[in-house]
């Protein structure tokens, strides 16, 4: 071996700045250069380089081997590919004609904290990087200690380059070092990867209805715009439990279904399927369809679907919607289900056709409208009506800014129903009959803002006040009502012409509404608050309640209120308030409900709390609570409770969560425990043990 030190020889096999080689579009680049012409292996030191396109690999000392097509780089090496990813090793060993690398001792980490730590890496042209041995986290490294709080210990790992996918095999997580967790086989998704197929991490967990439980769930992409989760559950009260969760969306539609079929160990087969369908067709008409099926009330009421949505019913229908620039054309048909009582009732609407029409000429507004309907309630009546209405108003503002708009309107009414068991009413039976009926509404209603500014006050009031006036019509108690038992004075309706909803009863009558509202706006802060009242002059005068809300923030602090108060001693009849503060690192909110009706109303007098609080203790710990009381319930006063512990790590990329929740409600077959555990881990996935879970078998 000679050391190289002549040009002529350096040009035949290196071309550097001082020393260098060229050979297949590979650039080998150092200070110093010894080159053996026997053997063809050249050794080049000191910030020695091999750089390849945009590829570049850099090491104390590198070794090429001209007969062999391998480069090695050894002491201090780094290899950095095209996209910029960097990998530092004890040695690489790069085969110039498989464009295969081997790093040894190595690691990798992006600048999102992605870390894989190897005993080796096979780095290729081609195929995907594997790691043997390895560590791996997308948690960045604590400044002070440079260590991560979570990691995943691993046979093998492999890093798929077109679906950003990593794979493992037989691998622990581990928690500060303590393995906590065993999965013989993962597959997640890089922290660049929206989507991705394969299975979740498993959910694992306890509960006192289904016992133990495992869920692992295997997600896959159907097509760019459709996929499904399969869920199977193995729990210890129970032989097996199964869901689907599908999805397909496209431009024009939007199609989920859900459904969940569980066996006990007595051999009953409990299940449900949801289904909801939405779609726009070339002509823009808007369809939706909805199918819910349970073979078991109970089964519905103990699932986590119905306890999220407070679900009375099970609803199936069918809509078909048109809609244009001053019209809509609406068709459709239902059945629904009350799930929540005993025996349950069946009510079945079809066909339910609306039409509705709004022509604007400057301030003129004329409003047409029509309704066509059929109600069948299983084993009580049926019902057929046609409803039709028309409606002129104009809106007027004053030179001062008084708003004033009169509105005059034509109701007619067509209906005929027939019970199945005669309805006793002032000792009269109805069976079957008609009702034909045509009233006139005129109304006008006008408001005053006021811009109230002063050196101590600045805020906008607004008095507003109506006059409604209509032939007293009676709302006779042997026609079916069906779509307007829902009868609720509240601020949106007090002005309305009709304050029922639906077609089945009519406000008639002579009225004077009356109000106050008042605005105040500071930057993000604000007062807004209304206040009014409805008085009937019909035959006497009969004053309604209050009707109101109130809503402010202020800084960290909002409150929200809508109340109705008795209008002979202010007593409250109805308050549904939500407040939500944070001070101090404690996050308060908190919803309190109040019901207190009338005897006549068949509503249910109701009191409720529910509250959570939680206090940040550092940027590691917190602690919270959450109850739900029920004032009335001389049963079980506290009908849920929770505990909540939540650390974080120092990286804040690893957040655990354990809560323990107790709950009484009387919507439960049995009283029930929860302990929900859940590890989240950043850019990697989250391991809990979910309320989904509590399936009674």
């Amino acid at each position: 071996m000679k050391k190289i030190t002549n040009l002529i020889k350096i040009l035949v096999t290196f071309c550097i700045l001082h020393t260098n080689c060229i050979a297949n579009d590979i650039i080998i680049t150092g200070k110093y250069a010894e080159y053996n012409q026997n053997t063809g292996v050249a050794k080049i030191s000191e910030n020695a380089q091999v750089k390849q396109n945009k590829s570049k690999l850099t090491s104390n000392q590198i070794i090429y081997d001209k007969n062999k097509n391998l480069i090695t780089a050894v002491d201090n090496v780094i290899f950095e590919d095209k996209k910029g990813r960097k990998t530092v090793a004890d040695k690489v060993i790069y085969n110039t004609k498989t464009k295969t690398k081997t790093a040894f001792n190595a690691k990798q980490e992006q600048n999102n904290g992605t870390y894989i730590n190897a005993k080796k890496i096979f780095i290729y042209e081609d195929k995907n990087d594997v790691a043997i041995d390895s560590e791996y986290s997308s948690c960045k490294a604590n400044k002070k200690t440079g260590a991560r709080s979570w990691l995943l210990k691993s046979e093998r790992i492999e890093v798929d380059k077109k679906t950003k996918l990593v794979m493992f095999k037989n691998t622990y997580i581990n928690i500060y070092g303590l393995p906590v967790f065993y999965w013989p086989y993962l597959q997640y998704p890089g922290p660049s990867v929206d989507k991705f197929d394969g299975w979740l991490l498993p959910q694992i967990g306890t509960s006192s209805n289904i016992g133990t439980f495992v869920l692992n769930s295997y997600y896959k992409t159907l097509r760019d715009n459709e996929d499904v989760i399969l869920s199977p559950v193995i729990t210890t009260k129970s032989m097996y439990s199964f869901g689907v969760n599908y999805r397909r969306k496209t431009h024009k539609s939007f199609t989920n279904v859900q459904t969940f079929l569980t066996k006990g160990k007595d051999n009953k087969q409990n299940s449900y399927l949801f289904l909801n369908n939405k779609y726009v067709s070339k002509y823009n008409w808007e369809t939706n369809t909805q199918i819910e099926f349970i073979n078991d009330n109970d089964y519905l009421k103990d699932h986590v679907y119905w306890k999220e949505t407070e679900k009375d019913f099970v609803k199936n229908s069918l809509s078909a919607v048109k809609n244009k620039k001053s019209s809509s054309l609406e068709i459709k048909a239902m059945t629904y289900k009350d799930i929540r009582n005993n025996p349950t009732a069946t009510t079945y609407i079809y066909p339910d056709l609306s039409y509705e029409n709004q022509v604007k000429k400057q301030d003129y507004a004329i409003n047409s409208f029509i309704k066509l309907k059929k109600v069948n309630v299983k084993d009580t009546s049926i019902t057929n009506s046609v409803t039709t209405e028309i409606s002129v108003s104009k809106k007027n503002i004053t030179e001062k800014g008084l708003i004033i708009v009169p509105k005059f309107s034509l109701r007619g009414d067509m209906i005929k129903y027939d019970y199945k068991t005669p309805l006793t009413v002032n000792s009269i039976k109805y069976t079957t009959g008609n009702l034909n009926r045509i009233t006139p509404f005129a109304s006008i209603v006008a408001s005053y803002p006021l811009n109230i500014h002063n050196d101590k006050l600045s805020f906008i009031a607004e008095p507003i006040a109506g006059i409604f006036i209509s032939p007293k019509k009676e709302n006779y108690a042997y026609i079916p009502n069906n779509d307007s038992s829902d009868y609720e004075l509240d601020e949106y309706n007090l002005f309305s012409t009709n304050r029922y909803s639906g077609t089945d009863k009519m406000d008639t009558g002579k009225r004077v509404t009356y109000g106050l509202k008042l605005k105040k706006w500071e930057k993000n802060n604000y007062i807004e608050a209304f206040l009014g009242q409805s008085v009937n002059i019909t035959n006497e005068k009969i004053y309604s309640d209050y009707v109101g809300n109130l809503h402010i923030k202020k800084d960290n602090y909002t409150l929200s209120s809508i109340f109705e108060l008795d209008s002979k001693n202010y007593s409250v009849r109805k308050l549904e308030s939500s407040a939500s503060a944070e001070f101090d690192g404690i996050d308060i909110n908190t919803t309190y409900i109040k019901l207190n009706p009338r005897n006549d109303s068949g509503l249910k007098k109701t009191q409720q709390l529910n509250a959570t609080i939680i206090k940040t203790l550092n940027k590691k710990w917190k602690l919270g609570t959450e109850f739900t009381f029920n004032f009335y319930d001389t049963e079980k006063k506290l009908s849920k409770q929770s505990l909540l512990v939540a650390y974080a790590t120092d990286c804040e990329c690893m957040e655990t969560t354990i809560k323990y929740t107790k709950n009484y409600s009387k919507d439960l077959n049995k009283p029930e425990t929860t302990v929900f555990l859940q590890l989240e881990f950043k850019g990697l996935a989250t391991v809990k043990t979910s309320d989904i879970l509590r399936k009674i078998n």
